[in-house]
């Protein structure tokens, strides 16, 4: 018998870095996925299909290290093999390493039947983000998990509900970049800056509450107004650079709105799409980006499935 999970990546609209520090954020899962196949085995084992790497649970080195820590509490002596496959670009700013650990999870509560709690869950692939991020909002993880758009602050979130999803054309500018070194870059910023930034956080958590109410409305303007805002502070406390720039402000007549999403540095810039400018608007992209998706956001969070032998 093998168990399955399916966990979306995601996006942030608006929020991204002023979160760890107390404001709201707002986020959605999109239409690109992590799978895992788990199933009980002689060895037990990580594969990674698309990295080619193949290593035991209790020797993982640093590219597994994050699953096997997730993981191995559940496991308990059962000797279980775990197969990733990934379509969400890695170190792009899209959640991928969050969305593994969520499916992993999830794989191994499907396989041994441990029934947890979406709260167990959440907590067991936060073991994970935390080796890799340090001090995450956990923002990654729940969106993953949970699915849809979510109004997320530390120790708070709420599932906000469209009825619909809507479309985002993604930019991958292909520069990798670490999650962990733009958020000490970020806290440099903070530290130099603290009365500033402070008031940076204030105007950052009203951005995103004041999108949860044009989210509902479907104001498509409004919503691509803030998160025009949102990039506009992210690029004052160093989260952008002139690839970035570039590509968001040469893309801005095409789109309702268009922003860095993620750590910044590098990964994956948003677009929300305008249906009258959508071909334009892909033409630009697919001109000045290593690759650009179109995807749907606020798609169903973890799913898992049992598959007989």
């Amino acid at each position: 018998m093998k168990a399955v999970a399916r966990a979306p990546g995601k996006i942030i609209l608006t929020g991204e870095h002023f979160v760890v520090y107390g404001s709201f954020a707002v986020a959605s899962s999109i239409n690109l996925y992590v799978t895992v196949t788990a199933e009980f085995h002689k060895e037990p084992y990580i594969v990674s299909e698309d990295l080619g790497v193949k290593e035991p649970i209790d020797q993982t080195s640093h590219v597994l290290r994050p699953i096997a820590i997730s993981i191995a509490p559940l496991i308990k002596g059962e000797k279980v093999m775990l197969k990733i496959k990934s379509d969400i670009p890695l170190s792009a700013g899209l959640g991928s390493s969050a969305a593994v650990s969520v499916a992993a999870v999830k794989a191994i509560d499907e396989l041994l039947e441990l029934k947890m709690e979406s709260e167990e869950i959440y907590e067991a692939a936060m073991r994970g983000e935390r080796l890799i991020h340090g001090k995450p909002s956990g923002i990654d993880v729940a969106i993953s998990l949970f699915g849809g758009f979510l109004l997320f602050k530390k120790g708070y979130r709420k599932q906000i509900c469209l009825g619909k999803n809507m479309e985002f054309m993604l930019c991958n500018t292909g520069l990798r970049r670490s999650t962990g070194q733009m958020i000490k870059r970020v806290a440099s910023f903070a530290s130099k800056n603290y009365k500033l930034f402070s008031k940076m956080v204030e105007v950052a958590s009203i951005i995103s509450v004041n999108l949860v109410r044009y989210l509902g409305r479907g104001e498509m303007e409004r919503i691509g107004y803030l998160m025009n805002m949102n990039h506009e502070m992210l690029r004052m406390i160093g989260a952008s650079n002139s690839i970035l720039d570039r590509i968001v402000y040469g893309s801005r007549p095409l789109c309702f709105g268009s922003k860095l999403t993620g750590a910044g540095g590098g990964g994956c810039t948003i677009h929300l799409i305008k249906r009258e400018r959508a071909k334009d608007l892909n033409s630009f992209l697919s001109k000045t980006c290593y690759k650009s998706i179109f995807v749907k956001a606020g798609v169903e969070g973890v799913k898992s499935w049992k598959i007989r032998n």
